[in-house]
């Protein structure tokens, strides 16, 4: 029985005759040039952004690959037995650059954070630079454990009250009695960084958490810096509406809103309801929604705090860990 063409096929006869190394979608058109994609059996809408993805991942989890990453911005791939062309190194085109691959000088390395040392930033974001969202840390292990609960629980909740931009007593007090403060409410799902490799189940993981609330994000500290992996990104975002945020750890005021969510006017009741019977954080978080709406005031002990310097805190979670001599602390 045949074997079936793959992409990384595909790949490995194009760059065996290409010209110079190519972006994926410079090696899908040079492929299709080639008659190479006729030999594949499945492709899909956006061949090339799968055929980024695979070398992506290829490239950077195995250390046999027989393909290697050229340059940046946009990264291109290349035979890793091939000689580069004049002019070409690992590093991208340029003349009078030589046929060798850069290595990079020693940095020292970053402290090792986990997901739950970022919720304070996306906090500090929520509540600086989403107009006022109060947040709420959701503990999955305050969870029941039923059936169907995975990629049901967001990791933090969020409220945004318009009360919180009325200044004076009379105008708060007739919002509340006409029912005026309509809250808005969000759900982020936190990741310490995403790339290529985990794009897609972080994404959907987001899409499954948030199909309750008004507006849904992913959060991450890090975000693969690549043309393809935004384009990617982007259509992610805009197909199915989660927004992206990224939190700078290095510079608190530099995170923002990479891709905003699309805003749901009706609240998915019946998601709502199952999450609030199997997670007691959650139950609580709606009970301190109403008890605020009731009494016009916003109770903000009820919701995480906000570090006093987020900025401070971030840049704690990234410095350079200290390298000590030998039987000697810290």
């Amino acid at each position: 029985m045949t074997q079936a063409f793959t992409f990384m096929d595909m790949v490995r006869v194009a760059l065996k005759s290409a010209p110079t190394p190519m972006s994926a979608p410079e090696l899908w058109a040079y492929a299709e040039t080639k008659k190479l994609t006729d030999k594949l059996t499945s492709v899909g809408k956006t061949p090339w952004h799968s055929l980024g993805a695979l070398l992506y991942v290829d490239t950077k989890e195995n250390t046999s690959s027989e393909f290697i990453r050229v340059g940046r911005r946009p990264v291109r791939f290349w035979l890793r037995t091939r000689p580069f062309p004049h002019g070409w190194s690992a590093v991208g085109p340029g003349e009078g650059a030589k046929d060798v691959p850069v290595v990079e000088p020693d940095e020292p390395q970053e402290r090792r954070f986990l997901e739950k040392d970022l919720h304070p930033v996306l906090v500090a974001f929520a509540r600086t630079q989403l107009n006022g969202v109060r947040a709420k840390t959701i503990q999955h292990t305050a969870s029941t454990k039923k059936r169907f609960g995975e990629w049901v629980h967001p990791d933090v909740v969020g409220v945004r009250f318009p009360l919180s931009a009325l200044g004076e007593r009379i105008t708060v007090e007739f919002a509340g009695t006409v029912r005026a403060p309509i809250i808005r409410l969000f759900s982020f799902e936190l990741k310490r960084s995403v790339d290529f490799s985990n794009l897609r189940e972080c994404f959907f993981q987001a899409v499954s958490n948030s199909s309750w609330a008004h507006e849904g994000y992913l959060v991450a500290a890090r975000w693969l810096d690549d043309d393809e992996f935004d384009e990617e990104l982007t259509r992610l975002s805009q197909s199915f509406g989660i927004g992206a945020i990224h939190l700078c750890l290095d510079d608190f005021s530099a995170s923002r809103v990479v891709h905003p969510a699309r805003v749901r006017d009706d609240l998915d009741w019946v998601t709502l309801d199952k999450l609030v019977a199997m997670n007691s954080d959650v139950a609580h978080f709606l009970e301190t929604v109403k008890i605020d709406l009731n009494a016009n005031r916003i109770h903000d002990a009820e919701y995480d705090a906000v570090p006093a310097d987020p900025d401070a805190y971030a840049k704690r979670l990234v410095q350079p860990e200290a390298k000590t001599k030998k039987g000697k602390a810290p």
